[in-house]
């Protein structure tokens, strides 16, 4: 015999089964919202004044100090 309940046990279980499918089902959401649109006609386009910026952030991402940003351009 276990020294724990059953009914804490059914209990245990129930309350990870809710929070498990509110978490999971809650990311689906998210994802399925995102996925299902498409992208706004600029959203992704990137100035091509910065493009070696972001080559070097991705290529280097320590050699680029975010606080020289220039923020004229």
């Amino acid at each position: 015999m276990s020294p724990v309940a059953l009914s804490s046990i059914a209990v245990t279980m129930t309350a990870f089964v809710v929070v498990y499918v509110l978490v999971f089902g809650s990311g689906i959401g998210i994802l399925v919202r995102l996925l299902g649109h498409a992208p706004d006609h600029n959203e992704h386009d990137a100035s091509p004044d910065h493009a070696s910026d972001i080559m070097a952030t991705r290529m280097h991402p320590g050699l680029i100090d975010a606080s020289s940003d220039n923020k004229g351009h």
